[in-house]
């Protein structure tokens, strides 16, 4: 006979339920108010130091960790800095604003990331006298699309996601200031897209390089996806196009909310742990990008949990524990990827006809969640509201919204 157990000594029972109970309650979001406050300060910050980098000619430089970027991709720093400033508040006619944008327009147009990048920033403006200069963008970008892929790349590169989804970010952007990208363009986007869908249902990078599907890519995809799906709704055409979008749709968002973490950018069929900032240095950008991309695609979609969490509180709360002791996430890059996620940066560009609607019930019409509010923008990028309503509802009756979701082998900060 195997030997009884004892019973757990009561007085253990009474150290281990206080602690257990202890560290659940560190594991809490704060409350939306105090996040809020934490938000709008880390952003106020984070737009400091890049303000802190700006040249005399209007462009970016390096912040504390130097990528290089500035010297391959003069324009995509500038533009990216300057889109990140727009959707974080700063007027139009702010002199930072306007010295980069008068330094970008004197910049050929050159690769798809810079190129997309300066299409966001313009967009971001919400000022017609652009409208011109977009037309050009979106005109620029579809005759760089890689025909028998219908996909982008780097300049004598091979065609992929990463690319592909700035260049169709650019042709939304463009399409919203009177450009027509043609039909066969949106179902050539479609049909390469898919093409790099894995059996899991995740996306990956490119052929023979980066395989395993991954966050970054799935929302890349999903990206792509879903504004290539719209356009084509608006024009009421390819209708068999727009199902195999819908389903990619579908497989993407399931792939990425079963692997969802806020910790890092997940790989593979088991969600393996990549790119985690700063655990593999400040200069690390794919978790950030990855986030940014959440950002996006659950905007487009009008998903307020991943994985059963509130997406949002809990990319804030990673954020918020990296950001530099002075302000800003180390490189420039990674700066504006986290404030383009805290700003919400995709629903509030959204017209607030055309954003997604909740189900009657859920909640204001034009806000994705209640919860976490963003300090008003500037007149250039406010909404009609003058404030946007940001971040997902903490769920304070449900244990599950409370806790971190993270891999056994990743300790909470």
């Amino acid at each position: 006979m195997p030997p009884l157990r004892r019973p757990a000594p009561v007085l253990a029972l009474r150290v281990i339920v206080p602690v257990a109970l202890t560290l659940l309650a560190a594991l809490a979001p704060p409350a939306p108010a105090q996040l809020s406050v934490d938000v709008n300060a880390a952003i106020g910050r984070g737009v400091r130091e890049l303000r802190a980098v700006q040249k005399e000619d209007g462009r970016f430089g390096e912040m504390a960790v130097a990528t290089g970027h500035g010297t391959s991709y003069p324009m995509g720093v500038t533009a990216l800095a300057t889109y990140a400033l727009l959707k974080s508040g700063v007027k139009r006619d702010d002199p930072a604003v306007v010295a980069a944008l008068d330094h970008l327009a004197e910049l050929p147009l050159a690769k798809i990331y810079s190129v997309g990048c300066l299409a966001l920033a313009l967009d971001a403006t919400k000022d017609p006298a652009h409208d011109v200069r977009l037309q050009e963008i979106g005109a620029w970008v579809a005759g760089h699309q890689h025909g028998p892929t219908g996909l982008w790349g780097y300049p004598g590169g091979g065609p992929e996601l990463s690319n592909a989804q700035f260049a169709v970010l650019a042709l939304a952007a463009a399409e919203r200031h009177g450009y027509q990208a043609p039909q066969a363009l949106w179902e050539d986007v479609i049909k390469g897209t898919l093409r790099k869908q894995r059996e899991d249902g995740g996306f990956y990078y490119r052929n023979g390089h980066m395989g395993e599907s991954s966050g970054s890519m799935t929302c890349a995809a999903l990206t792509c996806l879903v504004l290539a799906r719209d356009a084509l709704e608006r024009m009421d055409r390819a209708e068999p196009a727009r199902v195999r979008a819908e389903q990619g749709i579908a497989e993407g968002l399931a792939w990425l909310d079963a692997r969802f973490t806020p910790r890092g950018n997940p790989h593979r069929e088991d969600g393996a742990l990549r790119d985690r900032y700063p655990l593999y240095g400040l200069n690390t950008l794919w978790h950030y990008y990855a986030l940014y991309g959440v950002e996006r695609v659950a905007s487009l979609l009008d998903v307020d949990r991943l994985g059963g969490l509130p997406w949002y509180e809990h990319g804030a709360l990673e954020m918020l524990a990296h950001e530099s002791p002075e302000g800003g996430w180390g490189s420039l890059p990674n700066t504006c990827f986290a404030l383009l996620f805290l700003r919400r940066a995709t629903f509030s560009g959204m017209p607030v006809a055309t954003r997604p609607r909740r189900p009657p019930g859920a909640g204001e019409a034009d806000a994705p969640t209640a919860g976490v509010k963003l300090a008003a923008a500037g007149e250039a990028g406010a909404d009609k509201t003058g404030a946007a309503d940001v971040g997902a509802a903490a769920g304070d009756e449900e244990a599950d919204a409370l806790l971190l979701r993270l891999p056994e082998d990743v300790t909470i900060w």
